[in-house]
């Protein structure tokens, strides 16, 4: 009885914890015009998942932090994958943090910011273009 009690008691504590991570740390999904869903990351250090974008054909957009050197910009890894294949990858450098990327025919942007932590916060934003 007393072992049950004390799991039940870590089981709590547990959800209580991942509960709150998820309130610190919440993802931003948005939709596609398509049917993609994109998801955006707070907190994205060096060599995090910053962003991705799963296509409902099984491809994904995948956008990770390279980090950045002193006194330079900010640089994001790109990656295109189709199963475990990489499609193509390019690295882009953020000039100003707080800046956007448009997608899906202006409809989407992703935008960048930096955190007084020096991690990055990646959200998906829908615009009110048409």
């Amino acid at each position: 009885m007393k072992h049950t009690l004390l799991a039940v008691v870590i089981l709590a504590l547990c959800a209580t914890a991942v509960s709150r991570a998820a309130a610190d740390d919440p993802a931003t999904s948005v939709s596609f015009s398509d049917g993609a869903i994109a998801t955006g990351y707070d907190h994205c250090g060096e060599a995090d998942l910053c962003a991705k974008i799963k296509y409902r054909d099984g491809d994904s957009l995948l956008f990770f932090s390279e980090g950045a050197a002193l006194g330079q910009p900010y640089v994001v890894h790109v990656v295109r994958t189709r199963q475990k294949q990489t499609l193509f990858e390019y690295s882009r450098r953020l000039e100003n943090v707080g800046t956007s990327l448009t997608l899906d025919h202006g409809l989407v942007r992703l935008m960048a910011y930096l955190n007084k932590d020096g991690t990055l916060r990646f959200t998906f934003v829908p615009t009110t273009a048409r």
